[in-house]
């Protein structure tokens, strides 16, 4: 749901049409499942942010997300 999200689907949408397989990576919110339009989940694997080790919201490259998220200014 952010822009590096849809560029990710829209690669992966344009590898398959050249016959490419593709596995997506993807970190997200703990709590969130992910929804892939005309995805099947098993089509990748996901970081689970604010849980285990990652006990941090997912980083963002800018304050305004549409879930929680950590952007550090350096």
């Amino acid at each position: 749901m952010t822009g590096s999200g849809i560029y990710l689907e829209a690669m992966i949408g344009e590898s398959r049409k050249h016959g490419f397989s593709t596995y997506r990576v993807a970190g997200v919110p703990a709590d969130t499942i992910p929804s892939l339009k005309d995805r099947p989940l098993t089509d990748g694997a996901y970081v689970r942010f604010e849980s285990g080790s990652i006990n941090f919201p997912v980083t963002g490259m800018s304050d305004v997300m549409p879930y929680k998220s950590f952007c550090s200014e350096t």
